[in-house]
């Protein structure tokens, strides 16, 4: 095998709603992972492949769950690498970590104005946390291709 190559790629049947979930978290995972591009040809060779692989995969679920030209009502087939799963592993945690620490901001914030806002976002975030739970649940069900 050589360092191209993706390791442990399933396919895991996506709805609608994760879906959108992916799309929002993938773009994420893209947002902060961009910063590894300073200095990009200064880097080791494995870490430019490491940086590499992590947005090959990233866009390849972008292409499928959002660039595809399909209904956004239908599921799909998405193909995930192992490193995709932890990548939405760590969305997934920093997801719960916020929404915990969001509810703390919702208590204290000063105009009641802000708190549906606030809430809203942690519904939208809970969402996401399922949805990724659910993919990355039924990756672990799914066979190697």
């Amino acid at each position: 095998m050589n360092a191209l190559e993706r390791i442990d790629v399933r396919v895991v049947r996506v709805s609608s709603t994760q879906r959108v979930s992916l799309h929002t978290q993938t773009l994420e995972i893209l947002e902060l992972k961009h910063e590894g591009f300073d200095l990009f040809a200064d880097k080791p060779v494995a870490e430019q492949l490491a940086l590499a692989t992590i947005f090959r995969d990233a866009f390849d679920v972008l292409c499928v769950v959002a660039w595809n030209g399909r209904p956004e009502e239908e599921s799909v087939d998405v193909e995930f690498s192992a490193g995709q799963i932890a990548q939405l592993q760590a969305r997934r945690r920093d997801l719960a970590l916020t929404v915990t620490n969001r509810l703390d901001t919702i208590e204290e914030a000063r105009f009641p104005a802000e708190r549906p806002n606030l809430e809203a976002e942690n519904v939208a975030d809970r969402r996401a946390i399922g949805d990724l739970a659910d993919v990355i649940a039924a990756y672990g069900r799914a066979r190697s291709s």
